[in-house]
């Protein structure tokens, strides 16, 4: 979305990453309305960035 508009751009997942970090949130809990195959997705995302963020 931000290169086809030339505006910055952002998904609530990476705010979500963004906001844990900025208040040393190491293991946040999550309640989500959401199928539990979608909700198992953003636990991955999660996950994959706190591993990131580690490297």
């Amino acid at each position: 979305m931000a290169l086809g508009t030339n505006a910055p751009a952002t998904s609530t997942s990476s705010g979500v990453v963004a906001a844990c970090r900025a208040l040393g949130v190491r293991k946040p809990a999550l309640g989500a309305p959401y199928l539990p195959e979608t909700a198992a997705q953003f636990e991955r995302y999660l996950s994959e960035a706190e591993s990131a963020e580690r490297r």
